[in-house]
């Protein structure tokens, strides 16, 4: 018995996961599903051969998040589940990173966060809230939002854990932003430079989703790059990562979303004060940026006076405020449990009379609305632990040093 323990022991991991190869393997033959196959196939493929590079799977993620959905994974008859390559790479990313922990003994040296530990919670309840769901592919589309934001934050958390893997996600930020950026221009080509795209942003629908979600997301990456691009000390790649920034801060105005051109002007404002030793040159080209976008490009100028002078009259804005309505209505029957995952999408369709539905944006209010004052507790502990995550780092703090 020692003698075959002794041979069973140095060869465990191969064992279970053989086990774990050929149970997926009877579940896809048995429920007639080939595509399970492949997707296994392809999971022990990346084990075997490259789970030690399991991080460039959230390189990839990034430029293939402007591709928008590009599988489909047949559920059920006649209902396909629409899987963009960035959801991919982040599924097998972490289940290899799971299976490579597991069969080898090591959850211990899994790291674990406040950040991560709310999210685990934000999507506990997502999950919880199934006895809630009047249409069930609302709630699958409500609950992997929460699901890969986690599943993101967890693998960055315990693979990017390098300088140069940290630049190499910074260059694929940027990349990821002049995908998005290009992707703003060539739809504004297809429009025939109209003002539609400023005007009637609602029906405008770009690979991955809507026209004020792309906006929102290059908002959000134009801080990152900029921040990129003062801590390079490389002038080559100076000179390729600031026309990126000067791209997507032109594409940010061209969609003249006020919401999000607020919110970069925010960030921008705070990065000036910050920098002190570049701030007469970063002020500089905002203002010759803007002089050339207000005398080459007149009609944008004047769509974007237009927007702001017609902020509490024009259609988006009326439309804003039936939803904050609608929101209000629905907050006030299930304050305490909110409707679940996805639901919010099936009840603003029915009460507004839409033929199709969107999400609140808003974040905090999204989280009311879906999870109740629970859920609104849980997104607020998942921003309030990341930004004091981010001070403690920013102060001289070990980066690798948990919150819990």
């Amino acid at each position: 018995m020692e003698n075959i323990l002794s041979t069973i022991r140095p060869n465990l991991e191969k064992i279970l996961l053989f086990a774990v190869f050929v149970f997926l393997l009877a579940a896809a033959i048995a429920f007639n599903r080939p595509s399970f196959f492949i997707i296994t196939a392809l999971l022990f493929g990346v084990f075997f051969f490259f789970k030690k590079q399991l991080w460039l799977a959230l390189v990839l993620a990034l430029p293939a998040l402007p591709l928008g959905n590009v599988l489909s994974i047949e559920l059920r008859p006649f209902w396909n589940y629409e899987l963009s390559i960035a959801e991919a790479l982040l599924l097998l990313a972490l289940a290899v990173f799971l299976l490579d922990r597991f069969l080898s003994i090591r959850t211990a040296e899994i790291r674990f966060d406040a950040v991560a530990f709310f999210l685990l919670l934000y999507f506990a309840l997502a999950a919880g809230s199934i006895w809630q769901a009047v249409d069930f592919k609302y709630y699958l589309f409500g609950l992997k939002a929460i699901f890969f934001s986690f599943a993101g934050y967890l693998l960055a958390l315990n693979l990017i854990d390098s300088k140069r893997k940290i630049r190499t996600m910074l260059y694929s930020a940027a990349v990821a932003l002049l995908i998005l950026s290009i992707q703003i221009f060539y739809k504004f080509y297809q429009l025939g430079f109209s003002e539609k795209l400023f005007f009637e942003r609602k029906l405008i629908i770009l690979p991955l989703g809507p026209l004020a979600t792309i906006v929102s997301i290059i908002a959000f990456l134009l801080p990152v790059v900029l921040a990129f691009f003062l801590h390079e000390d490389d002038l080559k790649n100076k000179a390729v990562i600031f026309p990126i920034f000067c791209f997507g801060a032109f594409a940010l105005f061209v969609s003249l979303g006020k919401a999000a051109i607020l919110a970069f002007v925010v960030s921008m404002s705070y990065l000036l004060f910050k920098i002190k030793k570049t701030r007469g040159f970063f002020l500089l080209v905002l203002v010759l940026a803007a002089m050339a976008g207000a005398l080459l490009f007149t009609p944008l100028a004047a769509g974007l006076l237009t927007r702001i002078r017609t902020t509490f009259v024009d259609v988006n804005t009326r439309f804003r405020l039936l939803e904050y309505q609608t929101a209000a209505a629905l907050i006030k029957d299930h304050l305490l449990f909110g409707v679940g995952s996805g639901q919010q999408l099936y009840y603003f369709k029915k009460m507004m009379n839409l033929d199709t539905s969107e999400l609140v944006n808003n974040f905090f209010l999204q989280a009311l609305i879906d999870f109740g004052l629970l859920g609104l507790l849980c997104a607020a502990m998942v921003l309030f632990s990341l930004w004091q995550k981010t001070v403690r780092i920013v102060r001289g703090a070990d980066p690798k040093q948990t919150l819990l």
